[in-house]
């Protein structure tokens, strides 16, 4: 943690800023001083904006609410993060690594953190990615688009998270679907009974 005893936060993928927000309304937030978001979508980046925008965040003593940078930032053509969303305490990264070769990934969140910072990662599990792939739906053409997708499993995820300086603190969590999430997840979740669909971990940099 910074002197001030107040962490600057970087999410790597942040997408439309769901979880953003969801960090800003967060009763933590009171241990962050600065939050950067980067993603290779301007139109994701722009609806992000304007979600956060729409939270007021202040400290119990009244100071200035916390305004996120949201900067365009893509892995594979730029191995150079921006400068400001560097050296930071804690990087977030939900549903991203399946997106990115996995040496790539984890150079790039060693880029963002200072030593000792942690990584909260979250994942597409592999029962789940050998049976699907991530895709978005095209708003104008109502087709399902699907990019490259990598299928990585717990091990080699902290296989090659380890070799890169990272060290695992505490355990890897994984989740299911039961039958007692479709009202959670929905119909369409039925499909996924039974299988594991997600795993999270934190991971602290070069200690």
């Amino acid at each position: 943690m910074p002197q001030n005893d107040k962490a600057k936060i970087t999410e790597l993928g942040c997408g439309t800023g769901r979880n953003t927000t969801k960090l800003l309304k967060s009763p933590f937030v009171d241990l962050v001083q600065e939050v950067h978001g980067l993603d290779l979508s301007d139109e994701m980046l722009q609806i992000a904006r304007k979600r956060c925008n729409d939270v007021v965040t202040a400290d119990q003593h009244g100071s200035d609410s916390i305004k996120p940078v949201f900067n365009i930032f893509d892995a594979l053509t730029n191995r150079s993060p921006p400068i400001e969303a560097k050296d930071a305490d804690g990087v977030i990264s939900t549903l991203v690594l399946e997106h990115l070769p996995i040496n790539i990934f984890f150079e790039t969140v060693g880029k963002l953190l200072k030593k000792g910072g942690y990584l909260l990662l979250t994942n597409m599990h592999e029962e789940m990615g050998k049976r699907s792939q991530a895709g978005f739906l095209d708003v104008e053409t109502g087709k399902k688009l699907q990019g490259e997708s990598f299928v990585y499993s717990i091990e080699e995820t902290i296989q090659e998270a380890e070799r890169q300086g990272f060290k695992l603190d505490g355990n890897v969590k994984e989740r299911g679907i039961d039958e007692a999430d479709i009202d959670l997840v929905g119909k369409r979740g039925h499909k996924w009974i039974g299988c594991k669909v997600w795993f999270g971990c934190i991971l602290r940099y070069n200690v």
